[in-house]
């Protein structure tokens, strides 16, 4: 087993969206193993180590985190991991939580202090981690949860964390699945809303990053920027790649809403056209009037129907088929 003695912290960086600088480190366990660095991930997973041996390992790299981070006095913020189930020991005296007590001891800024939890891994009733939240937060500390992804959506209020953390894998899928993008940009929209920072973890190429930041990511992290070092790195030290990357990102974005715009002016020219030709008040309504521009219509179009001013749906579907033309659906006519 690795020597407790041979365990460190490293700190990965966490980079702002607005202006590429190091917003926060996250604290990981490493040890050295022939030269090289080597996670202590392996180590906190192993099922044949005991969780009380674990706990000590993790405390002795969360404890010589904070104090270095303590001596450097940087202005940033360091989230730290702890696990869940391990807080539980502490259930009766909640005024003696150990990270608390350290910090408190050494003196560490408590606002500059994020309390980073996987809430999946805490198996008991969910009220009892919104109890050690609140302790957290009471002594000036924020609090992230990590791992969020779609199974835990309807706690986040429950637990008013200040940031979270987005699946990776969710993520990386979402690059092949538009509604699954739409789906994590919305809990994108509806964290910030609610006062809560957005995370992307585990970003390793600038698709993933631009993809993360169309997803609405306040904030990155990943090998993209940097592994996790054993210093802190200046917090410029990525300004100018984001910028880079934003640019593009803009370029992007305004390449689509160019290529929208050019759509929309076509498709209003075949609708006048049409309209003109076809009255539909002569052709027997909406559907028969759709009927004749179909072919008409252009091919990045996939769906076409009619709403009146009210948003109520007056026509039926249409939707291109792919082995082309179109099929009709009556079933949302009358709908909003």
């Amino acid at each position: 087993m690795i020597d407790i003695s041979q365990v460190f912290p490293c700190f990965q960086p966490i980079v702002a969206v607005s202006d590429g600088m190091i917003y926060a480190y996250e604290v990981l366990g490493r040890y050295e193993d022939n030269g090289a660095l080597k996670s202590l991930g392996g180590f906190f997973y192993d099922p044949d180590i005991k969780s009380e041996t674990k706990l000590l390992y993790d405390r002795a790299v969360r404890r010589a985190a904070l104090s270095y981070f303590r001596m450097k006095d940087i202005d940033s913020r360091l989230f730290i991991n702890i696990n869940p189930s391990w807080i539980l020991a502490h259930l009766g005296d909640k005024g003696s939580l150990p990270s608390l007590l350290y910090m408190q001891g050494i003196g560490v800024k408590m606002d500059r202090i994020v309390i980073e939890i996987t809430e999946e891994e805490f198996t008991q009733d969910i009220s009892l981690l919104r109890e050690f939240i609140d302790i957290y937060h009471s002594y000036g500390c924020k609090v992230a949860i990590d791992d969020f992804n779609f199974d835990n959506f309807d706690r986040l209020l429950h637990l008013t964390p200040d940031y979270v953390k987005i699946d990776m894998a969710l993520m990386k899928k979402s690059m092949e699945s538009r509604q699954l993008f739409r789906m994590i940009r919305h809990i994108s929209e509806f964290s910030r809303e609610e006062g809560v920072s957005v995370i992307f973890e585990g970003v390793e190429t600038s698709e993933e990053l631009r993809h993360a930041i169309f997803a609405g990511g306040c904030m990155i992290q990943g090998f993209f920027f940097s592994q996790a070092e054993s210093d802190f790195q200046d917090k410029t030290k990525f300004s100018a790649m984001m910028r880079e990357n934003l640019a593009e990102a803009n370029r992007i974005s305004f390449d689509k809403a160019s290529r929208h715009m050019e759509s929309e002016a076509a498709y209003n020219i075949q609708f006048e056209w049409a309209m003109k030709e076809y009255p539909y008040e002569r052709n027997g309504g909406l559907d028969e009037y759709i009927f004749v521009i179909l072919p008409r219509i252009p091919e990045e179009c996939i769906r076409i129907y009619v709403c009146g001013e009210n948003g109520n749906q007056l026509s039926s579907n249409f939707d291109r088929l792919p082995s082309g033309g179109f099929s009709q659906t009556h079933e949302f006519n009358g709908k909003t």
